[in-house]
């Protein structure tokens, strides 16, 4: 399985003493993998420090890090052409299609239910949620 981080949580995600981020990095340094792709590579990593930039580049050097190509990622607008959306996220939304993500990491409300109702997907906001961090599935 792969999940995706929303950018809303990105700086506890990168924060070593956040607790409910814990299960994540314990899951991605076991068995799991962080998506990237499109135009939210581009939202994730647009101002990321130093440390951080080195932890995403340690991930991809031990495959734990799967970048998604536009191509793929554009191809899913078909799927979501007729869809209305309660967040701004489309390009999250077309991110999770393309990598058959199935958990979200975020703490935005609107996103969640596009995430549930539109991907039939889970969201992570907590460490209560480990239960979602499941074996690597993700191709």
């Amino acid at each position: 399985m792969c999940i995706i981080i929303d950018v809303n949580l990105r700086n506890e995600f990168f924060d070593e003493n956040n607790h409910d981020m814990k299960p994540i990095h314990n899951w991605i340094n076991k068995n799991g993998k962080i998506v990237l792709g499109g135009e939210y590579t581009k939202e994730f990593c647009s101002i990321l420090i130093r440390k951080n930039r080195e932890i995403i580049d340690s991930y991809r050097e031990r495959g734990k890090l799967k970048i998604i190509k536009d191509v793929n990622i554009e191809e899913e607008e078909k799927r979501l052409s007729k869809a209305i959306l309660k967040s701004n996220d489309r390009h999250i939304i077309k991110l999770a299609f393309a990598a058959n993500v199935k958990v979200l990491v975020s703490k935005d409300k609107p996103l969640h239910q596009d995430f549930k109702n539109i991907v039939r997907g889970s969201v992570y906001q907590n460490k209560d949620h480990k239960r979602l961090l499941t074996p690597d599935t993700c191709p």
